[in-house]
């Protein structure tokens, strides 16, 4: 890249580099040392770029940088099978706590399963109206995040509604015991209440024998008043 380094930058650079180009053989001159450190960058210097096939984005950058197509060395990165899908999944879901192996198992495999039958629909998709459909591993671990947020989620809801059930259970229990100390209470005052039933029965025939003679003399008197 010309230019890429102003002159005393590329002086420090060149006197950095010349015992190096001198103990690789190399004349210590300017040209021939800068000519080194290129070299030597080239050769260690590498550059990962990520491009995703999705729309015309890629086919653009091809016509506009051919470099990428002749001085690149493409990975196209095929579909991955089971194995990998399920060590991805198995690995993510083995972070969150307070969840049974088993159903962390089977969740597993239900999101290698959700996947690869997504990669079979989109293909049903294409073949049918030529619209083509990209299923990346980002989707998949965007179907991970997925699942794990919609679990974490409902664990919560249910220990809400278990802490909820604990409290009416409490509540009820709390009932019991005051229902039961009621109940010995009675037990304990039922021979005094007994009691009290009993000289109440036997005040009934001396009341009403006081209210009989209570009404002659009110009778008595009222007879009197009129005379």
């Amino acid at each position: 890249v010309p230019n890429l380094f102003p002159n005393d930058e590329v002086d420090r650079v060149v006197n950095d580099t010349r015992p190096k180009a001198k103990d690789a053989g190399r004349s210590e001159a300017k040209d021939n040392v800068w000519q080194f450190f290129i070299e030597t960058v080239r050769d260690k210097l590498h550059i990962v770029l990520t491009m995703s096939p999705v729309g015309a984005a890629l086919r653009v950058r091809m016509r506009m940088f051919p470099a990428l197509v002749n001085c690149c060395t493409i990975d196209w990165f095929l579909p991955w099978p089971d194995e990998a899908l399920l060590g991805v999944s198995s690995r993510q879901l083995s972070a969150i706590q307070g969840i049974e192996d088993d159903l962390k198992a089977s969740l597993s495999k239900a999101c290698c399963s959700i996947h690869q039958q997504v990669l079979v629909t989109a293909g049903t998709f294409e073949a049918r109206l030529r619209r083509k459909v990209y299923v990346t591993p980002k989707s998949y671990l965007d179907l991970i995040s997925l699942c794990m947020e919609m679990m974490l989620e409902k664990r919560a809801e249910k220990e809400l509604a278990l802490k909820r059930l604990q409290t009416g259970v409490d509540k009820i229990d709390e009932a019991n015991s005051v229902v039961v100390n009621l109940q010995e209470e009675l037990t304990k005052m039922a021979p005094f209440i007994q009691q009290k039933i009993k000289e109440a029965e036997e005040l009934i025939p001396v009341v009403t024998e006081e209210q009989k003679k209570a009404d002659e003399i009110k009778e008595k008197v009222s007879g009197e008043e009129k005379v």
